[in-house]
């Protein structure tokens, strides 16, 4: 550190007790009330949400689905007022799902509901017939899966957070073909990765290695991975056929939807707020992440519609071909230097829109997971974590009064390429008890959303964009210095 870590303290707490909002009079209670009343009665963000999932529908990156919910998300923002409205290309592979069946044929005949994973190949037209062997870790493969059907029994430990459990078996999903294939195995299926069944299978992005042969790659629901375990610990050597017929088109032209709310004193800087607006083909995707997106469509707007006016630009993202390897995130992220620093914060909500008790901060080298969550060796995001805590408290009215730090599998995918290459991201946590069961399901449709729960998701969103937007300079200045001093 730069300075003696007492008198660091003591600015810090001097920084905290100074006006939330900088120039822009009225206390933060006066104006967190504002906010969560706007939200409590705006209908907009629910209607928003129900025109991308039921008018929609499913917006696979690439998909001409897709490109209809760019473009009227765009004459969205121009038409609530939002400024330099425009789309940054990005290039996308375009997948096609096709047929997919299930069926056991031994010991017993019954369907097995099934989904391919994105970007899978597809099987021979008559399908795959073989007989099916569990594993549980990659280190258990070997010859005598050769010609068989790996199957990954992987359910999601419940004693941990649900966003923790999926982050430690997902590595089964998008490597399972491939260390498969390496054994001779001639197609891989897991356990659906959810916390709690409702009878549909849970797609999700996997890949290929160029070093050893593309097999098909699904998933099982989980009550059919649970069958497939029970035979297979009974002794049996149950046999399966399975038929998936997706195929690649090449790379098709999408885009990133970007508009802004223009700062007054200092436009140059830049709080982003945003979150995918691709999904995954399954359900209408509601929770993830159709009322995300009307989220932060609704952000600037609402703060327009208050005469909240930010001293920085507020700038939503809506990201395309986050489903698909975070493509938008890293190429909205591929910044020059000058651009880079001009952004100062970027916030996200990818949890699932249920009700919010609070907000996780990163940045740098802890976005990739390498430190426990709440530890950093990064002491600007302690000045971060504690003003953040500090404005939160006025968030008592919808819960969101938490804030910690963490790394990857608590921030959200598309800012994440920001988050490492130094800007502040904020993660707005949600209850995930149900996220879990639904998305890439589907089930994943605009029944399941809770509309007390998004407008509080809102309100939240909406004062802490606009709290960073307004920060005091000597803010940033802490995390600037403070990033520079680690670094040394």
């Amino acid at each position: 550190m730069s300075r003696p870590a007492g008198l660091f303290f003591g600015g810090l707490m001097a920084l905290c007790a100074t006006s939330l909002v900088g120039q822009t009079p009225g206390p933060p209670q006066e104006i967190a009330t504002r906010i969560i009343d706007a939200a409590r009665a705006n209908t907009r963000v629910i209607e928003i949400t129900q025109y991308l999932t039921d008018w929609i529908g499913p917006r696979l990156a690439g998909s001409e689905q897709e490109q209809k919910a760019i473009r009227w998300t765009a004459e969205r923002m121009r038409m609530d007022g939002l400024s330099n409205v425009r789309l940054q290309p990005v290039m996308v592979p375009r997948w096609v799902r096709g047929v997919e069946t299930g069926e056991l044929l031994s010991p017993s005949n019954q369907r097995l509901p099934l989904t391919a994973l994105g970007g899978s190949v597809a099987t021979p037209t008559e399908g795959i017939t073989a007989e099916v062997v569990e594993v549980t870790r990659f280190d258990q493969l070997n010859d005598g899966v050769k010609g068989k059907i790996v199957y990954y029994h992987t359910p999601l430990d419940p004693s941990l957070e649900p966003m923790n459990a999926y982050g430690n078996v997902i590595r089964f999903r998008s490597r399972g073909a491939v260390e498969a294939a390496r054994f001779g195995a001639v197609a891989a299926l897991i356990r659906s990765t959810g916390t709690r069944s409702v009878g549909a299978p849970h797609t999700g992005s996997m890949y290929y290695a160029d070093d050893v042969p593309r097999i098909p790659n699904a998933a099982v629901n989980m009550e059919s991975g649970d069958l497939l375990h029970r035979l297979i610990a009974a002794g049996e050597k149950p046999r399966v056929r399975i038929v998936l017929t997706p195929r690649s088109e090449g790379e098709v032209e999408s885009a990133n939807v970007i508009g802004e709310l223009p700062g007054t004193d200092r436009p140059d800087e830049i709080v982003v707020i945003g979150t995918h607006l691709d999904s995954w083909d399954l359900g209408s995707a509601a929770v993830d992440n159709a009322a995300g997106c009307a989220i932060s469509m609704e952000v600037p707007r609402l703060l327009k519609e208050l005469g909240l006016v930010p001293r920085r630009t507020i700038r939503v993202v809506l990201y395309t071909g986050e489903e698909i390897g975070n493509l938008g995130g890293e190429r909205y992220a591929s910044l020059t230097d000058d651009e880079l620093r001009a952004h100062v914060a970027a916030l996200e909500g990818d949890q699932g829109p249920d009700h919010p008790f609070g907000f996780r901060v990163s940045r740098g080298d802890l976005i990739v997971g390498t430190n426990p969550v709440g530890t950093s060796d990064d002491p600007g995001l302690e000045v971060a974590r504690a003003t953040l805590e500090q404005w939160a408290r006025v968030l008592e009215p919808v819960g969101a009064t938490r804030v910690d730090v963490g790394g990857i599998q608590g921030m959200g995918a598309d800012i994440s390429p920001l988050a490492r290459k130094g800007v502040l991201g904020v993660a707005l946590r949600t209850d995930q008890s149900r996220y879990m069961e639904l998305h890439h399901t589907d089930a994943d449709t605009f029944d399941k959303i809770r509309p007390d729960a998004v407008r509080k998701n809102l309100a939240a969103l909406a004062f802490m964009t606009y709290a960073l937007a307004n920060a005091p300079e000597s803010f940033y200045e802490a995390l600037r210095s403070d990033a520079a001093s680690s670094e040394r």
